[in-house]
């Protein structure tokens, strides 16, 4: 495979996501594997700003200690940051202390908080489908007719997954 950053590989996000990985979520390795595929393509400095995302996590508190005003850990906050495109919100959720722009240094601590956040879906709600959903778009959302509102972002996650499984 291609090597996307000149530090990393996908064989190594591989290792160290099995690595993060208890022994009785092994089975997710592949859709873990799909979701940086399609969130980032292996791109540990892959950012994306989303205006609309409104669940920020006492930004007062944290800019005091690791941003430089308010407004730039709102900003933050509001951004999907590295190869598994986590919000900064979700990062402070889950308890990560430090500079939000310090994890572009830091591939590993990235699918370290990425893979933590997907478990804690993949426990919520018992499937991986619904999990895929709701890493995707906060809860597992259907339409009238079943499918998922982001049932596109789900196919893409598992069809990749499968091609993981076979490697």
């Amino acid at each position: 495979m291609t090597r996307i950053s000149p530090e990393i590989s996908p064989e190594m996000v591989r290792e160290k996501v099995k690595e993060l990985l208890p022994e009785r979520y092994r089975h997710l390795l592949p859709v873990i594997m799909g979701i940086v595929e399609t969130e980032s393509s292996f791109n540990p400095y892959a950012a994306r700003y989303e205006s609309h995302f409104r669940y920020l996590v006492s930004p007062e508190r944290y800019y005091r200690y690791y941003s430089s005003s308010p407004e730039i850990e709102v900003i933050l906050q509001k951004t999907s940051l590295g190869l598994m495109q986590v919000m900064g919100a979700n990062y402070r959720t889950m308890g990560y202390k430090g500079p939000l722009t310090a994890l572009f240094d830091d591939w590993e601590k990235q699918l370290y908080y990425g893979v933590k956040f997907f478990l804690r879906l993949y426990e919520k709600y018992g499937n991986v489908p619904d999990a895929v959903a709701a890493y995707n778009a906060g809860s597992p959302r259907r339409k009238s007719d079943g499918t998922y509102v982001n049932q596109s972002y789900v196919n893409k996650v598992l069809k990749r997954a499968d091609k993981w499984r076979s490697k």
